[in-house]
């Protein structure tokens, strides 16, 4: 921890009769939670001191009527929800802080608060200050309380603004004309690293901060999240493979019905292991989309973790637009399964020749150079922003970012889209070739868009599923050259 709670000097303060370790402990792990989701502090918001019983970082506790949260709320997200209100500083690098671990309001007098204020600031609470050194410093202090600047000079130079408790109008402008500083500041470091005809101009530096963010969103999943992931989507893989053998089993020997069965089976469980090996879909997940696979992509839409893929599109391709209204799309899904499942050969082949002009252009090394292009350089700062040794940097990006980049990720990045167009067209089937009296009888399957198509769409799913299992060796591979790495050059 940042600061050992177990071990707080607090002699000569005039609130030590108020310390409540247990509750500073509680409060403080909450603190540093959100430092480590946050991709850099760039800004704080210094108050006085932590409430008795609330804490501005404990959803659990109680802000709806007054406080600091409901004054930052109402100020920062227009009195939206907490959890927008807590992304909103972390998307704008604001971190909180208090001078004092106790409740001062409960100090009759203002010159102990100060004092108070004072003492635990210098003696504590700086640490989390020095995290960024020149980082900029806004106050939050009721009325003529608030640490004593003379007693802390350095921290008195920092401060560039300061609100009243119960006022906080204009922090919001405030926090977002320091953010775009931190944009330019940030793209002249990634200058600093990159040759003189790479540099990227500044009007790119929003766009290269919002990425550096979605790059370290994605870094963030924890450890053992990634590996139960992996290993239950290589389940879900090795099950895919032996609904396909069955099913091409089945299509020889003219059962139809029964084989697109197995088709649409082995494609649900691939969709599935691509939401698991990208890190965005997990167990629970799995069991809310049931056998409806273009769900898969529903819940990806419909989640807020698929923001940072969505704007790694954005990134690489200015022209995509994330437009996707999911009720209506989850709504189709639902009512249109029949008229999907009973399309014949004019209505599946616009979809498939859309499948096809989507892997020729995805595919293409063009599509793959300007991919690598733009991510490999902001990949570059991430980790040299984290890491802060260039030697171990241009290692991981040599042995690990190349390896990985020239090997399998864009080509499994855009066969996802594919796999989307895949599951459209045989998502209907998981119901009806099981049933002779469903909507759509075992004996029309000789007629239909699916089963025409038959030998291109399994096709296509054979070479989403070897894809798909060559990144997932890939990203386990990279992670043991990156721990080896990091462990060489300890």
């Amino acid at each position: 921890m940042i600061i050992d709670t177990d071990n707080l000097f607090c002699e000569g303060c005039p609130a030590l009769g108020l310390r409540d370790k247990k509750w500073i402990k509680h409060c403080e792990s909450l603190r540093e939670k959100q430092i480590d989701s946050t991709f850099l502090v760039g800004m704080f918001l210094l108050c006085e001191s932590i409430p008795k019983k609330r804490f501005v970082y404990d959803l659990k506790t109680d802000y709806n009527n007054d406080g600091l949260r409901y004054n930052l709320r109402r100020e920062l997200v227009n009195g939206e929800n907490d959890i927008d209100l807590l992304q909103y500083l972390r998307d704008n690098f604001v971190l909180i802080i208090d001078c004092a671990f106790c409740p001062l309001y409960k100090l009759e007098s203002k010159k102990d608060r100060r004092l108070a204020a004072t003492l635990c600031l210098e003696r504590h609470n700086h640490k989390y200050l020095d995290l960024n050194p020149s980082a900029p410093i806004i106050t939050i202090f009721p009325k003529k309380v608030g640490f004593l600047k003379r007693k802390l000079p350095d921290l008195a130079t920092r401060v560039k603004h300061s609100f009243r408790f119960n006022d906080v109008r204009g922090l919001k402008k405030e926090i977002e004309k320091h953010k775009n500083d931190t944009e330019e500041e940030l793209l002249e470091t990634l200058n600093e690293l990159l040759p003189r005809n790479k540099q990227i101009p500044k009007k790119y530096a929003k766009k290269l901060l919002e990425f550096m963010l979605v790059l370290d969103g994605i870094f963030q999943t924890p450890q053992d999240k990634r590996n139960e992931d992996l290993n239950l989507a290589k389940e879900l893989i090795s099950a895919a493979k032996q609904d396909l053998i069955a099913s091409k089993l089945l299509f020889d020997s003219n059962d139809k019905a029964n084989s697109i069965y197995h088709l649409q089976q082995a494609t649900e469980k691939i969709a599935k292991a691509y939401g698991l090996s990208f890190f965005a879909l997990d167990k629970t997940d799995l069991k809310k989309i049931g056998h409806r696979t273009p769900n898969v992509f529903i819940e990806l839409f419909n989640e807020e973790w698929v923001n940072p893929y969505l704007k790694l599109i954005q990134f690489t391709n200015p022209n995509f637009k994330n437009d996707v209204d999911v009720k209506k799309f989850r709504s189709i899904v639902k009512t249109k399964q029949v008229e999907i499942g009973k399309l014949n050969a004019d209505g599946i082949e616009p979809i498939l020749r859309l499948n096809r002009r989507l892997k020729e252009k995805l595919g293409g090394k063009q599509f793959s150079d300007k991919t690598k292009k733009k991510i490999k350089p902001t990949l570059k700062i991430v980790l040299y922003d984290s890491l802060q040794n260039k030697k171990i940097v241009d290692r991981i990006m040599k042995e690990v970012v190349d390896v990985f980049f020239d090997s399998v990720f864009v080509k499994t990045f855009s066969s996802f889209s594919i796999l989307y167009l895949i599951s459209v067209v045989t998502y209907p089937h998981f119901e009806y070739p099981r049933y002779p009296d469903g909507e759509i009888k075992p004996d029309e399957y000789n007629n239909l868009g699916v089963t025409k198509y038959y030998s291109e769409i399994s096709e296509g799913l054979e070479e989403i599923t070897t894809c798909l299992e060559e990144y997932i060796k890939s990203i386990i591979d990279c992670r043991n050259k990156l721990d080896s790495i990091l462990d060489e050059e300890e």
